[in-house]
C-alpha cells in the first residue's frame, strides 16, 4: 500500500489547479492540525458512548495513539479532504472514486491489524469508527476549501 496522503490524477487538473495543488499539499496539514482536538473528542465519545467502555485509560495511555494520531488518521483526513475537493471540482471519475474505496479499505485494516498488537478487540474498534469519522471530517474541511479557496 502507498503511504502517499494524496490521490489526484494531476493530468485532469488545468493548470490554475496544479499550481494549488501545491498549496494543498500544506493546508490539508493545517486543516488536520485544527481538526486533531475534534478527532481526539471524537475517540473519547465513541469509547464511552457508542462501544460503552468503563475505563478509557488503556486508550489514552496506548503507545498506539500517538501512531494513531500522527499516521493513520492523518492519512485519513487527507483522503477525505482531496475525495470531496475532486467531487466538488466534477474531478472523480469511477476510477478514481474506486481507487480511493480502495485505498481507504486498506488504510482501516492496516490501522485495525496494527491497533490489535496494543489493544483489545473493543479498544481497538473506538479506533476504527473514529477513523471512519476522521475521513468524514477531511470531506468537510476538502468542501468547505474547495468552495472558499479553489474556486472562482
Amino acid at each position: 500500500m502507498t503511504n502517499s496522503a494524496f490521490i489526484v490524477d494531476e493530468t485532469m487538473l488545468p493548470q490554475d489547479l496544479q499550481e494549488k495543488l501545491k498549496i494543498l499539499k500544506t493546508e490539508i496539514a493545517a486543516y488536520y492540525s485544527e481538526t486533531i482536538p475534534l478527532i481526539f473528542e471524537t475517540l473519547l465519545e465513541v469509547a464511552e458512548g457508542e462501544m460503552e467502555l468503563m475505563n478509557t485509560d488503556s486508550i489514552l495511555e496506548s503507545s498506539f495513539l500517538q501512531r494513531f494520531m500522527d499516521v493513520h488518521y492523518l492519512y485519513l483526513f487527507a483522503d477525505g479532504f482531496t475525495f470531496s475537493m475532486q467531487q466538488e471540482a466534477g474531478m472523480m471519475t469511477k476510477p478514481l472514486k474506486k481507487a480511493f474505496s480502495k485505498r481507504v479499505k486498506e488504510r482501516l485494516n492496516e490501522l485495525k491489524n496494527e491497533a490489535l498488537q496494543f489493544l483489545n478487540i473493543e479498544e481497538t474498534e473506538c479506533f476504527t469508527l473514529t477513523a471512519y469519522k476522521t475521513f468524514e471530517y477531511g470531506m468537510e474541511t476538502g468542501k468547505f476549501f474547495y468552495k472558499t479557496t479553489l474556486k472562482e
